[in-house]
């Protein structure tokens, strides 16, 4: 090996080191600090959703990781599937744009409930969905303590 190729190898590992020393560490709380509540909702097509605090510190979900207004996920099947008596159904895949640097936080303060929904068409036929009573919602949603204002 030449001098200049083990130069070209430092300066590689040394400019790997620096740019993932200045990567932000996202911390969580362990599942005991929150809980998650569904409710099936057939009468009104949906799951209704609650994300309870037990911290003492406040909880942030980013905003591409919570249902939206409307009911509907972002980029649904890594975050919910629902089973159903004819088999597993993956949430429809929405896209709802990019943001550079995420596209904000939901913050739920300690003991606070951040509240949302899964509407039955994010899965396929509201009406059908609503008629299996043997049917139910796998959502994922991981919090993580907020960064100090």
């Amino acid at each position: 090996m030449s001098v200049v190729t083990l130069m070209l190898q430092w300066l590689s590992v040394a400019l790997l080191l620096f740019l993932t020393s200045c990567a932000p560490s996202i911390t969580r709380p362990t599942v005991n600090q929150y809980e998650l509540e569904v409710t099936d909702n057939a009468a009104e097509h949906r799951f209704d959703i609650v994300l309870q605090s037990r911290d003492t510190r406040p909880l942030c979900v980013s905003v591409e990781n919570w249902p939206s207004r409307g009911g509907q996920l972002h980029m649904g099947s890594d975050l919910a599937t629902l089973q159903t008596t004819a088999g597993v159904l993956p949430a429809r895949d929405e896209n709802f744009g990019y943001c550079p640097g995420g596209c904000g936080q939901h913050r739920v303060e300690p003991g606070g409930e951040l509240h949302g929904f899964i509407a039955y068409e994010a899965f396929g036929d509201p009406v059908q969905l609503a008629a299996d009573v043997g049917k139910r919602l796998q959502f994922s949603v991981t919090p993580s303590y907020c960064r100090r204002k």
